[in-house]
Protein backbone atom coordinates (compact mmCIF):
# COMPACT_ATOMS: atom_id res chain seq x y z
CA UNK A 1 0.00 0.00 0.00
CA UNK A 2 1.47 3.00 -0.84
CA UNK A 3 0.63 6.60 -0.02
CA UNK A 4 0.71 9.85 -2.25
CA UNK A 5 3.82 10.88 0.03
CA UNK A 6 6.10 7.96 -1.14
CA UNK A 7 6.25 7.03 2.68
CA UNK A 8 5.98 3.32 1.88
CA UNK A 9 8.46 4.09 -0.92
CA UNK A 10 11.15 5.61 1.46
CA UNK A 11 10.55 3.11 4.32
CA UNK A 12 11.67 0.18 1.48
CA UNK A 13 14.51 2.15 0.70
CA UNK A 14 15.87 3.09 3.70
CA UNK A 15 15.32 -1.06 4.90
CA UNK A 16 17.34 -1.64 1.42
CA UNK A 17 20.22 0.83 3.10
CA UNK A 18 20.72 -1.19 6.32
CA UNK A 19 19.80 -4.75 4.52
CA UNK A 20 21.96 -7.79 5.66
CA UNK A 21 24.42 -8.43 3.41
CA UNK A 22 26.65 -11.53 2.19
CA UNK A 23 30.38 -11.90 3.12
CA UNK A 24 32.66 -14.19 1.08
CA UNK A 25 33.11 -16.59 4.38
CA UNK A 26 29.11 -17.35 4.05
CA UNK A 27 28.25 -15.51 6.96
CA UNK A 28 25.65 -12.69 6.56
CA UNK A 29 26.53 -8.87 8.77
CA UNK A 30 23.73 -6.23 8.89
CA UNK A 31 25.02 -2.56 7.89
CA UNK A 32 24.92 -0.40 5.52
CA UNK A 33 25.96 -0.73 2.16
CA UNK A 34 26.25 1.94 -0.28
CA UNK A 35 24.00 5.12 0.29
CA UNK A 36 21.36 5.16 -2.93
CA UNK A 37 20.38 8.37 -3.79
CA UNK A 38 17.61 9.53 -6.26
CA UNK A 39 17.50 7.23 -9.25
CA UNK A 40 18.61 4.50 -7.42
CA UNK A 41 22.38 4.52 -8.32
CA UNK A 42 24.95 4.31 -5.47
CA UNK A 43 26.77 7.42 -4.64
CA UNK A 44 30.32 6.28 -3.61
CA UNK A 45 32.62 8.88 -2.06
CA UNK A 46 35.72 9.79 -4.04
CA UNK A 47 39.34 9.27 -2.22
CA UNK A 48 40.48 12.26 -4.63
CA UNK A 49 42.42 15.04 -2.92
CA UNK A 50 39.76 17.76 -2.50
CA UNK A 51 40.73 21.72 -3.75
CA UNK A 52 40.93 22.39 -0.57
CA UNK A 53 43.61 19.97 0.91
CA UNK A 54 45.61 20.97 -2.49
CA UNK A 55 45.42 24.52 -1.47
CA UNK A 56 46.52 23.88 2.13
CA UNK A 57 49.48 21.36 0.76
CA UNK A 58 50.41 24.91 -1.74
CA UNK A 59 50.40 27.07 1.40
CA UNK A 60 52.80 24.45 3.56
CA UNK A 61 54.86 24.20 0.19
CA UNK A 62 55.15 28.19 0.20
CA UNK A 63 55.65 28.78 3.84
CA UNK A 64 58.16 26.30 3.49
CA UNK A 65 59.61 28.46 1.11
CA UNK A 66 59.60 31.31 3.37
CA UNK A 67 61.18 29.85 6.06
CA UNK A 68 63.73 28.68 3.83
CA UNK A 69 64.36 32.30 2.37
CA UNK A 70 64.24 34.02 5.89
CA UNK A 71 66.64 31.62 6.97
CA UNK A 72 69.50 30.65 4.27
CA UNK A 73 69.30 33.66 2.16
CA UNK A 74 68.08 36.72 3.85
CA UNK A 75 70.04 38.60 6.03
CA UNK A 76 68.42 42.25 6.44
CA UNK A 77 66.56 43.55 8.84
CA UNK A 78 63.53 41.55 7.01
CA UNK A 79 64.97 38.25 7.94
CA UNK A 80 62.69 38.24 11.36
CA UNK A 81 59.35 39.39 10.01
CA UNK A 82 59.61 36.93 6.85
CA UNK A 83 60.43 33.84 9.54
CA UNK A 84 57.40 35.04 11.19
CA UNK A 85 54.67 35.35 8.36
CA UNK A 86 56.03 31.77 6.82
CA UNK A 87 55.79 30.23 10.44
CA UNK A 88 51.99 31.81 10.71
CA UNK A 89 50.92 30.69 7.09
CA UNK A 90 52.79 27.39 8.38
CA UNK A 91 51.11 26.93 11.65
CA UNK A 92 47.80 27.94 9.99
CA UNK A 93 47.79 25.60 7.42
CA UNK A 94 48.42 22.90 9.55
CA UNK A 95 45.71 23.51 12.31
CA UNK A 96 43.45 23.18 9.05
CA UNK A 97 44.56 20.06 7.64
CA UNK A 98 43.94 18.74 11.58
CA UNK A 99 40.65 19.70 11.50
CA UNK A 100 40.07 18.03 8.15
CA UNK A 101 41.55 14.83 9.42
CA UNK A 102 39.74 15.27 13.01
CA UNK A 103 36.45 15.94 10.30
CA UNK A 104 37.88 12.00 8.66
CA UNK A 105 38.30 10.36 11.82
CA UNK A 106 34.55 11.09 12.81
CA UNK A 107 33.82 9.88 8.93
CA UNK A 108 35.49 6.63 9.24
CA UNK A 109 34.56 6.07 12.75
CA UNK A 110 31.00 5.82 11.21
CA UNK A 111 31.70 3.91 8.32
CA UNK A 112 33.52 1.11 10.56
CA UNK A 113 36.79 2.01 9.62
CA UNK A 114 39.43 1.63 12.01
CA UNK A 115 42.85 1.48 10.18
CA UNK A 116 41.61 4.39 8.31
CA UNK A 117 40.48 6.33 11.82
CA UNK A 118 43.71 5.41 13.31
CA UNK A 119 45.72 6.90 10.29
CA UNK A 120 43.62 9.96 10.19
CA UNK A 121 44.14 10.53 13.58
CA UNK A 122 47.84 9.48 13.70
CA UNK A 123 48.08 12.30 10.77
CA UNK A 124 45.92 14.83 12.57
CA UNK A 125 48.03 14.85 15.88
CA UNK A 126 51.22 15.19 14.00
CA UNK A 127 49.42 18.30 12.23
CA UNK A 128 48.32 19.80 15.61
CA UNK A 129 51.70 19.37 16.63
CA UNK A 130 53.26 21.05 13.98
CA UNK A 131 50.61 23.52 14.06
CA UNK A 132 51.08 24.33 18.14
CA UNK A 133 54.89 24.45 17.52
CA UNK A 134 54.85 27.01 14.26
CA UNK A 135 52.70 29.48 15.86
CA UNK A 136 54.31 29.21 19.28
CA UNK A 137 57.59 30.17 17.42
CA UNK A 138 56.00 32.69 14.91
CA UNK A 139 54.25 34.54 18.47
CA UNK A 140 58.20 34.40 20.03
CA UNK A 141 59.74 35.77 16.93
CA UNK A 142 56.96 38.77 16.67
CA UNK A 143 57.56 39.18 20.01
CA UNK A 144 61.31 39.31 19.60
CA UNK A 145 61.05 41.37 16.33
CA UNK A 146 58.98 44.15 18.05
CA UNK A 147 61.29 44.23 20.98
CA UNK A 148 64.00 44.73 18.79
CA UNK A 149 62.45 47.83 16.69
CA UNK A 150 61.40 49.91 19.97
Amino acid sequence: MTNPSGGYERRQERSRRIAPRAQPSGGVVAGPIRDVGRGGRAREQSRVLSPVRIMLFVAILVALALIAYAVFMERGGAQIPILTGGLALMGLALLALSLSAARAIVGAGRAGSGGRAFGAALFGGVCALGAAASLASAVAFGLIWSSLRS
